[in-house]
C-alpha cells in the first residue's frame, strides 16, 4: 500500500488534475480484475486514462450519477429539455449549487457538446452564454445541497438543477 493511503475517492471534476499533481498511480485489470467489466464509456473515456491508448487508468470509477432536474410538479409543467432553466419565463424561480464542474455540464449538454472534447473556444462563447442566462433566472446560488432543497421544500424556487427528489415532496426529477 501507500504511505498514508491505500485507496481515495476523487472526483471526476479532479481527477486528470490529481493524476499531474502525482496524486494518482497507474491502475491496471492486473490490479483491480473487474476494471475488465467496465462499460465501454468508462473503458475508453479519455477522463479514466493515464494516457491517450493506454490500458492502464487513474482511477476507477465507482460510483455514477446524473444531475438532473427537480421541479415542483404541483406548480410547473414537467421540463421538456435543459432550456426551462434559462427561460426567461423562470426569472428568480431556479435554483442551483456553486457547482461549476456540474453548471458547465449541463451548459455542455444543453448545447449538444461532447463532455470530454470541450473547446477552450466553446467554454468562452456559447458555455459562457448559456450560464449567463442561467444566472439571470436564478433566485440564489446554494453553497450545498442542504440549502437547495431547502428552496424547493418553501417553494421558493420551481426548479433545481441537481438530484435528490427522494427528500422532496411534490417533487419530480427528470434527466
Amino acid at each position: 500500500g501507500g504511505k498514508e493511503f491505500d485507496s481515495s475517492s476523487g472526483s471526476l471534476a479532479y481527477i486528470q488534475l490529481f493524476q499531474k499533481l502525482g496524486l494518482t498511480a497507474p491502475i491496471s485489470a492486473k490490479d483491480v480484475p473487474s476494471l475488465a467489466k467496465m462499460y465501454p464509456f468508462f473503458k475508453e473515456s479519455p477522463i479514466w486514462k493515464t494516457a491517450p491508448g493506454a490500458d492502464t487508468f487513474n482511477s476507477v470509477p465507482w460510483t455514477w450519477g446524473a444531475v438532473g432536474i427537480n421541479y415542483l410538479s404541483d406548480k410547473v409543467d414537467a421540463p421538456d429539455s435543459w432550456g426551462v432553466l434559462i427561460d426567461p419565463k423562470n426569472k428568480g424561480r431556479v435554483g442551483t449549487v456553486d457547482d461549476a464542474f456540474n453548471n458547465v455540464s449541463i451548459a455542455a449538454i444543453a448545447l449538444g457538446f461532447d463532455l470530454t472534447r470541450i473547446s477552450k473556444e466553446q467554454l468562452a462563447g456559447p458555455i459562457k452564454e448559456w450560464l449567463v442566462k442561467l444566472k439571470q433566472n436564478v433566485k440564489t446560488i446554494s453553497t450545498n445541497l442542504g440549502d437547495q432543497q431547502t428552496l424547493l421544500v418553501n417553494k421558493e424556487v420551481d426548479y433545481m438543477n441537481v438530484g435528490l427528489t427522494m427528500f422532496v415532496t411534490g417533487a419530480a426529477g427528470f434527466i
